[in-house]
């Protein structure tokens, strides 16, 4: 006689009715298929479970998704008898590839409908539709929607599933865009509608950015963002959120535009042990710091020229000051060390008191002035970060980094030297970044990324303790001075400033630079350190 085949039986119960040991079976699985963690007894551990308990249970609880792909299911349901109620129904079974094969409806009785629909799940396993929510329709946003109906072939096969953007939320109107037909000025629409799979936050600014991100992520939607503010105020609470709910919070399009670095920090270079890294981070500064070097302009005159050319807004005061370099050196640190650097404690120096005679002594010296944002681990646990303008002479790789682009210089111990270039900002080049994000999540809707970050922070040592070279300009004293406090310097003198000198120290820590600057007379003009 042949071996029987057992008849597997299955039920539909309440979570709160599951065994405890069940559920962290589950848990442990979830690891597992996430490589969060690599072993059975890795999984075991982190969930309180044993082993044999794992084995015993395994193959008897699971997602209902996961034993569902390629075999006929039939549902037996009760529901209220109102109008519309079926349809949802049969719209999700539709959405996720489920083909009906028969559909049979009782009388209702006491306004309860019985139905009987029998399915078959597609073996393929992809999404008919990934449907994403817009939050914001300026620049980046419209982008976002260009791109997404520009190269919707190719997105499409790569995500392994169709994006359908079937909400963008505004404030404003858009007459005779085709964007109005899923056009919504209440983000409740969005929140409460569970066909969103993923929420694109585009808005800009901590609020509501941040409670409409938050909400989408504990609702159990995935996000990506191209908020710098966002993720550098909130990302480790945000990541923390994605990973309990098993879904994504990205923000590729955060730092660097259309620049892939998160992505290279986050997956590319995990082999590595980074120990530096050091970007010309914002587009507007560095366009501003070419004209200053190749054209003289005084500072204002660059200024107005990058806000008519649409590089700096009318309060332009987070490029020039260096907060938007901070905090997206803040967010590159946090993913390269693992831990959380917090951008308020990053020394942090602006270019608005550069001139055209600094720029002129970097040509004197075959150096250029580029406003840079950098960290660097200088022993087991010793960090420093800072973002300031830099001389940068031409064997290094952002000497030729001009205009608008931005880079980012990367060192590892394996790796050794890596620059990452290109648009650094602009409406399609960020929207592009967005959008990966976008196919990332799509091919990863109830799977978490791991993400190089965590909640413990990043101490940084004071910066008197950073060790660097020093270009100073002064006035009022001699060459003979400046060495006897300096020892050995280099000088520079130019002929149109008589008045003056310039001079770069040998290396020392920035507060042994403080102690001898004070012993010397006259007065300093600039200080401005050199990037070795």
């Amino acid at each position: 006689m042949g071996k029987t085949t057992e008849k597997k039986k299955y039920f539909v119960v309440r979570e709160r009715a599951v065994p405890e040991v069940l559920l962290k079976v589950v848990q442990a699985k979830k690891l597992l298929d996430s490589e969060k963690v690599s072993t059975v007894q890795e999984a075991a551990e982190q969930t309180g479970i044993s082993r044999s308990s794992f084995y015993k249970y395994k193959d008897d609880i699971f997602p209902f998704h996961e034993e569902a792909r390629g075999k006929t299911i039939t549902f037996i349901i009760q529901m209220d008898d109102e109008p519309g109620i079926l349809s949802v129904v049969l719209q999700t079974i539709a959405r996720f590839h489920g083909n009906i094969l028969t559909i049979h409806q009782s009388i209702p009785i006491n306004g309860i409908a019985r139905k009987r629909i029998t399915i078959r799940k597609n073996a393929g396993g992809n999404q008919a539709m990934v449907n994403i929510a817009v939050l914001g329709y300026g620049t980046v946003g419209s982008g976002v929607v260009e791109v997404i109906n520009t190269n919707h072939n190719s997105i499409n096969k790569r995500a392994g599933a169709e994006i359908n953007i079937k909400y963008v939320l505004d404030l404003r109107d858009f007459p005779g865009d085709p964007v109005e037909k899923v056009l919504v000025h209440d983000y409740d629409v969005i929140a409460n509608d569970p066909e969103v799979d993923i929420v694109v936050e585009v808005m800009g600014g901590i609020e509501p950015a941040y409670t409409f991100v938050k909400r989408a992520l504990e609702s159990g939607k995935s996000v990506c963002t191209s908020n710098k503010a966002l993720v550098a105020k909130h990302g480790p609470e945000l990541m923390e959120i994605a990973r309990e709910k098993n879904i994504n919070f990205l923000f590729e399009a955060s730092c660097g535009g259309g620049i892939p670095i998160i992505r290279a920090l986050n997956s590319s270079l995990t082999a590595d042990e980074i120990d530096e890294i050091t970007g010309i981070l914002n587009g507007t500064t560095n366009y501003m710091m070419y004209k200053m070097s190749t054209e003289g302009c005084e500072f204002d005159t660059v200024l107005k020229e990058a806000q008519a050319k649409g590089y700096a807004e009318a309060d332009p005061t987070a490029d020039v000051e260096g907060y938007d370099a901070c905090r997206k050196i803040a967010i590159l640190s946090s993913l390269a060390y693992g831990k959380f650097l917090n951008y308020e404690d990053i020394y942090t120096e602006g270019i608005t008191k550069i001139t055209p005679e600094d720029m002129q002594y970097a040509e004197e010296l075959d150096m250029t002035i580029k406003l840079l944002g950098t960290s660097r681990k200088i022993g087991d646990d010793s960090f420093y970060a800072m973002v300031a303008p830099f001389l940068v002479g031409k064997s290094s790789p952002l000497y030729s980094v001009n205009d608008v682009f931005n880079a980012v210089f990367v060192h590892g111990n394996v790796l050794g030297d890596a620059m990452f270039y290109g648009s650094g900002a602009g409406k399609l080049p960020t929207a592009s970044a967005v959008v990966a994000d976008v196919v990332d999540e799509a091919k990863h809707l109830h799977k978490n990324i791991m993400t190089n970050w965590s909640s413990k922070p990043l101490e940084l040592i004071p910066m008197d303790e950073v060790e660097g070279r020093f270009f100073v300009r002064v006035e009022g004293t001699t060459v003979d001075q400046v060495k006897a406090v300096f020892d050995d310097v280099e000088i520079v003198n130019l002929k149109n400033l008589p008045g003056e000198f310039g001079f770069i120290t040998t290396k020392m820590k920035q507060g042994e630079y403080k102690e001898k600057v004070q012993k010397l007379n006259g007065s300093v003009v600039t200080m401005i350190r050199v990037k070795d």
